[in-house]
C-alpha cells in the first residue's frame, strides 16, 4: 500500500493542477467579456446610426430632415450614454425603423436580416389568388404596405396594417371607436348597428369587423400582435387573416427580457 502512495499523490495533484488550469481559464474568459459587450454594442450602434442617418439624408424629404436629424440626433445620445447596454436598444430601434419605413429607406436591409414588414407577411401572388384580381407591387408606408389595383386605378388600394406589438390596446380602441360610431349613426338616423363589431370566431383570439370609410375593415389579433386588412370581401378578408396571423415572428423585448408577443406564445 505504501508503495503507491507516490502514485495516488501524483494523480491527486495533476487533478487539482487540472482544476487550477480550468478555473484559470474560465476566470480569464469571464474577464474576457466585459470587453467584447462594448464591441458588440458597438457594431449594432454603428449599424443603426449609419443606415438610420443614410436615409434621413437621402430619402427624407427636405422640408422634414431638421426635425429627423435632430430626433435621431437626441436618440444617438441618449443610445451612448448607456454603453455596453445599447447592443439590444439599438437591434431593437433598427428593426422597428425597418419594419415602421416610411420613406422607401429599408427593403433591402429587411430581406438581408429576415426582418418582417407589412409587404412580407403575405404574398402578392397569395393576395392574388384570394382576392381573385390583379395587384401591384406593395408599397412598405409605416407599419401599412398598401397594393394598388392595376386594373382599377380608383380604387383604394388593398391595405395590410400590422402593429407588431400592443395589439390588444389597438384592437379595444377599435371596437371602442365603431361602438362610439354606430351610436351616433343609430342617434341620428335611428338606423342601429351599422357594423356590430361583434367576434369572428375562428380567427386568432380575437377578431372583429369595424368600418373604414364606406368599407368593412376586419381586425384580428393573435398574443399581443395584431392585423387590419381593408379591401376584399368578408370571406375573402378572414382567409387572408388566418393566413397572416401564425406567420408574425416573435421578437425580443429588451425592457421585458420576454418576447414581444409572448401572449401568442402562451396559446
Amino acid at each position: 500500500m505504501k508503495a503507491k502512495t507516490p502514485i495516488v499523490a501524483f494523480v491527486i495533484a495533476c487533478m487539482f493542477a487540472c482544476g487550477c488550469s480550468r478555473k484559470r481559464k474560465e476566470a480569464q474568459k469571464e474577464q474576457a467579456s466585459p470587453s467584447q459587450a462594448p464591441a458588440n454594442g458597438a457594431n449594432a450602434c454603428s449599424d443603426y446610426f449609419a443606415l438610420v442617418s443614410k436615409c434621413i439624408e437621402t430619402k427624407v424629404p427636405e422640408a422634414e430632415r431638421a426635425e429627423q436629424r435632430q430626433n435621431f440626433e437626441n436618440d444617438r445620445k441618449m443610445l451612448e450614454s448607456i454603453g455596453s447596454m445599447a447592443s439590444q436598444s439599438c437591434a431593437d430601434s433598427l428593426r422597428n425603423a425597418i419594419q415602421n419605413d416610411s420613406y422607401g429607406c429599408y427593403a433591402d436591409e429587411a430581406a438581408k436580416r429576415g426582418i418582417q414588414t407589412p409587404c412580407t407577411l403575405l404574398t402578392r401572388s397569395e393576395l392574388e389568388q384570394v382576392l381573385q384580381i390583379s395587384l401591384g407591387d406593395g408599397v412598405h408606408d409605416g407599419n401599412t404596405c398598401r397594393y394598388p389595383f392595376p386594373v382599377n386605378a380608383l380604387r383604394e388600394p388593398f391595405k395590410i396594417t400590422v402593429h407588431w406589438k400592443n395589439g390588444r390596446d389597438d384592437m379595444d380602441a377599435a371596437r371602442g371607436a365603431q361602438a362610439g360610431l354606430n351610436r351616433k349613426i343609430s342617434t341620428e338616423t335611428g338606423i342601429g348597428d351599422v357594423v356590430p363589431g361583434a367576434a369572428v370566431e375562428g380567427v386568432g383570439d380575437d377578431a372583429f369587423f369595424t368600418l373604414a370609410g364606406a368599407e368593412r375593415m376586419l381586425s384580428a389579433r393573435r398574443g399581443d400582435a395584431a392585423i387590419s386588412l381593408l379591401g376584399g370581401s368578408r370571406e375573402q378578408l378572414i382567409e387572408l387573416a388566418r393566413k397572416a396571423l401564425p406567420r408574425i415572428q416573435n421578437y425580443p423585448d429588451a425592457r421585458l427580457g420576454t418576447s414581444s408577443n409572448k401572449g401568442a406564445q402562451d396559446r
